[in-house]
């Protein structure tokens, strides 16, 4: 998926006219992209994951920049915030669960549409790493330090959010990693979760701009204050009323008119499980920036994460 395919597209098509000569922004086009073509239901269900990697090669190669798992590197942040549809999405194990190549289902990428990398430089703190199954290590993008700035700026009153290096002896016990996992510093707190339906959802989720799924349900703080929506990934998947759960916050929800981010009521997050040492992604969704200290126990930590 670095790499990706040679793709010989016909110029006379909408998409061919598109990878030929991308107008607007090239990282919203493909996000366009994938959540069209993930709805086909191919004879071979891997079989999209070597059509999308021509186009997101091409499409890479137009904008500069490198790949990682058909993530283009300049905007990892956006591309993680891949939504699942009504019939939810599969994990596909041969591939990381914090890229969309990593789940079987239509991913929805229904972000706005504001131009990606002004997002990326005003909503984003994370410093990511990425770790090869080698052990080698490596930045995934150069602008580490804005990013620890804001991140300070953000979260600098809560706790200490010095420490953005991975640890050495993080992976010390043997995990089977067969492919590239992140690495990062972020905020992660607990909350509860709450079932809730698609009529009692319908208009306070109207503000979050997500939508509800079989599998949604609502966050949870102390004294059951209402915090925000999370959605889980597998249609499987089911949570009783009350069960703690860990959130990842990943970014800021920014509107047209919160440029930049100053204003932004929400925080992007993921629902993340542990296994030897690893997290892995469970579902999506947003809580508000002003719900943080209703985290349970004051769960409020700066903490160290390997996404696989």
């Amino acid at each position: 998926m670095e790499d990706g395919l040679l793709v010989r597209s016909d110029p006379t098509t909408e998409r061919g006219r598109a990878l030929h000569k991308p107008s607007g922004d090239v990282f919203h086009l493909l996000g366009q992209l994938l959540s069209k073509y993930t709805t086909r239901e191919l004879k071979m269900p891997g079989d999209y994951i070597f059509a999308m990697a021509g186009v997101c090669r091409r499409l890479a190669d137009y904008a500069q920049c490198s790949l990682l798992f058909g993530i283009p590197v300049p905007a990892l942040d956006w591309f993680l915030l891949f939504y699942p549809n009504q019939s939810g999405l599969i994990r596909r194990d041969s591939f990381p669960s914090w890229a969309w190549s990593g789940w079987y289902g239509q991913v929805d990428y229904n972000n706005g549409t504001g131009n990606v990398t002004k997002w990326t430089a005003v909503n984003t703190w994370i410093t990511w790493y990425k770790r090869e199954p080698s052990g080698d290590v490596a930045l995934v993008c150069d602008k580490a330090e804005s990013r620890t700035s804001r991140a300070n700026q953000l979260f600098g009153d809560l706790c200490d959010v010095a420490r953005t290096e991975p640890s050495e002896g993080v992976l010390s016990e043997p995990t089977g990693q067969r492919y590239t996992v992140l690495q990062c510093w972020t905020i992660t707190a607990n909350f509860t979760l709450r079932k809730i339906d698609r009529d009692e959802a319908g208009k306070p989720m109207w503000s979050y701009r997500i939508y509800w799924t079989p599998t949604t349900y609502e966050v949870l703080g102390n004294d059951s204050v209402s915090c925000g929506f999370i959605t889980l990934d597998n249609p499987a998947s089911t949570s009783d009323d009350g069960k703690r759960v860990e959130l990842m916050l990943l970014s800021l929800l920014a509107a047209k008119s919160e440029a930049d981010g100053a204003g932004c009521r929400f925080f992007w997050v993921l629902v993340i499980e542990w296994e030897k040492n690893i997290a892995e992604r469970k579902g999506i969704g947003q809580i508000r920036r002003d719900a943080l200290p209703s985290a349970l126990n004051s769960s409020i930590s700066w903490k160290e994460i390997t996404l696989a």
